[in-house]
């Protein structure tokens, strides 16, 4: 989902890959063709022979129930070459700084907005053209959910060749980060564990103020920012969100259920 660390995660597996990346960011962000034109980058060296090597993309806020049909009516958009062989990643993070994270980078954009003299995007409009859901709405809430079941396991729509990443332990925990390589067959390397990526307006809260200091940001408790906004509260109304929180993020969740007086 939008805002839950995968940029900053998939920037710190590009600098364990030695030959270059062809990175297509929020591939489906759009539902016209802009997809196809405005959506690529090359991360390492620009020989254009080789750029194809590693192709890598990531779609952001969207449900994974249906992907398979997803993947056929976006095909053109997602292999744009045929892939000898394809591995998917999910990216899960806690509701509460993820959530937080989303409205802050809401406001934010509203801001500009009203600086620009132009019309602040109302609280119902869709994170991007194919998502469906908005920033912090019952949708949102919803697709979150999705995405707990299936790293639990309760589901199997992204096959059993899935490798799941916890953001919160990627962030702290250095043994989990090299599991993370062995399990892609990578050389262990932390070179990029403090690089902020400008990809998604960069940090909702710090912007890129803090590139190169990464670990220094206070990334586990910005839900306190919102603690007491009635807006962000309704969220963790939701019974099975916080059950889902709890079977995953056992210590934030019973912390966060404490501090909030949820």
């Amino acid at each position: 989902m939008m805002r839950s660390g995968h940029h900053a995660v998939l920037y710190w597996l590009f600098a364990q890959i030695n030959h270059p990346i062809y990175f297509r960011d929020d591939v489906l962000c759009y539902k016209d063709e802009r997809s196809l034109r405005d959506r690529g980058v090359v991360i390492g060296d620009k020989n254009i022979s080789s750029i194809l090597k590693t192709y890598i993309y990531n779609v952001e806020d969207i449900p994974i129930n249906n992907i398979k049909s997803i993947r056929k009516k976006y095909k053109s958009i997602l292999e744009i070459v045929p892939p000898e062989r394809s591995r998917s990643i999910l990216f899960v993070s806690e509701p509460f700084n993820m959530f937080s994270s989303r409205y802050r980078l809401f406001l934010r954009i509203n801001k500009i907005r009203e600086e620009e003299g132009e019309r602040p995007f109302p609280d119902s409009r869709n994170t991007n053209g194919n998502s469906g859901v908005a920033w912090i709405d019952e949708g949102a809430v919803e697709l979150w959910k999705m995405y707990a079941k299936e790293y639990l396991g309760h589901t199997n729509y992204l096959g059993d060749d899935l490798l799941k990443i916890n953001y919160n332990k990627w962030f702290s925990n250095i043994s989990y980060r090299k599991n993370i390589s062995q399990n892609m067959n990578l050389k262990f390397s932390d070179k990029n564990l403090n690089y902020v990526p400008v990809n998604g307006h960069g940090s909702s809260f710090d912007v890129r103020t803090m590139n190169g200091k990464a670990q220094k940001m206070d990334v586990m408790n910005r839900w306190q920012r919102f603690a007491e906004n009635d807006k962000f509260r309704k969220i963790f109304s939701d019974k099975e969100l916080i059950d889902l929180s709890s079977e995953i993020y056992p210590k934030m969740t019973k912390k966060v259920i404490k501090e909030m007086r949820l």
